[in-house]
């Protein structure tokens, strides 16, 4: 393919080994081929994309809609030297920038399956809740029990282990199709290559591969007694609002939310940011607030329970501070 320039809309002009034009209704940078498999945007903002709304921009942030386009984009990447960051449903991720100096990409990859042995065959990108709900409601898979309301992707939640009550994805989980952005190939990943453990996995200390598809065995019974405490907790307990979810992981032996209403900051306020009322590790947007704001209030959290009690909280989101 010859090399085209690229007229970006600040009038500079980037060369790049691949095709590109801007779609001058929307000034859209768009990556060519035929099926249109990436789009590629400036100064994109990211607010609406954030659980807990917070706002920022990316220099660039690409739309992948086909697997090639994950090829196109890191091939742009790498091309120009860019720094680079995947997102899900970015649920568990907090921006502490205005404007990511790269490209923030974001894959559209859907579609997801239910076979006769039950095993759940689903693109990484499509969302976990709706997918439970149509398991459960279209083809009698009690799934509730475990992944009752967990709010992101599952590409996250495997990266992340995601999950309550010991009913982490890993329980289920079979095998995982990546894309391996420094080797620019596509292998499989079986439950023995994660390495899960508590909130993390292979995916998670590993970046550079982007989990594209996955298997889940659903064929085990649920139990029934955990699927009711998962539904009280996640509607009687969870607060509701913009929220990304557990802030910190639970200590050894005991809990975060527990620690953080015993030092005494339920309810207390930075800015527009709030630790919630209702679980002391859930912080909560109540007011435009700003990433500064929340990682105030997440200061505050961490050294006065290690202050009052000697224990240090981790945190469970990822908190992205520059360029990776």
């Amino acid at each position: 393919m010859p090399v085209l320039s690229l007229r970006e809309t600040n009038g500079k002009a980037l060369q790049s080994n691949l095709d590109f034009w801007i779609d001058m209704d929307t000034m859209i940078l768009r990556i060519s081929t035929q099926s249109m498999s990436a789009i590629l945007s400036e100064h994109h903002s990211l607010k609406n994309l954030s659980t807990l709304r917070l706002d920022a921009t990316a220099r660039y942030f690409a739309d992948i809609r086909e697997e090639d386009g994950l090829r196109e984009i890191f091939s742009f990447v790498r091309e120009h030297a860019l720094p680079y960051l995947v997102i899900g449903g970015w649920s568990n991720m907090i921006f502490a920038f205005d404007e990511f100096p790269g490209v923030i990409i974001r894959t559209n990859l859907k579609g997801w399956s239910i076979d006769t042995n039950k095993h759940l065959h689903v693109c990484a990108w499509e969302l976990v809740t709706p997918v439970s709900i149509a398991l459960e409601r279209d083809h009698g898979v009690p799934i509730f029990d475990r992944w009752f309301g967990l709010p992101g992707t599952f590409g996250g939640g495997i990266a992340g282990n995601a999950g309550c009550f010991g009913l982490e994805m890993s329980r289920y989980f079979v095998s995982c199709r990546v894309y391996d952005v420094d080797h620019d190939n596509f292998s499989m990943l079986t439950a023995s290559d994660m390495c899960f453990d508590y909130r993390t996995s292979l995916l998670k200390s590993h970046p550079e591969l982007v989990a594209v598809s996955a298997e889940f065995d659903l064929s085990t019974d649920f139990d029934q007694d955990r699927y009711r405490r998962g539904v009280e907790f996640r509607q009687l307990k969870q607060p509701k609002g913009f929220t990304c979810g557990s802030f910190f992981k639970n200590p050894p032996g005991d809990y975060a939310g527990r620690l953080i209403e015993a030092a005494g900051l339920k309810g207390t306020r930075i800015g527009g940011a709030e630790i919630s009322l209702l679980h002391g590790n859930f912080f909560l947007n109540v007011d435009n607030a700003s990433w500064q704001d929340v990682l105030a209030l997440w200061d505050l959290a961490k050294e006065t329970v290690r202050e009052k009690f000697g224990i240090e909280l981790i945190p469970e989101v990822r908190i992205v501070r520059n360029a990776s």
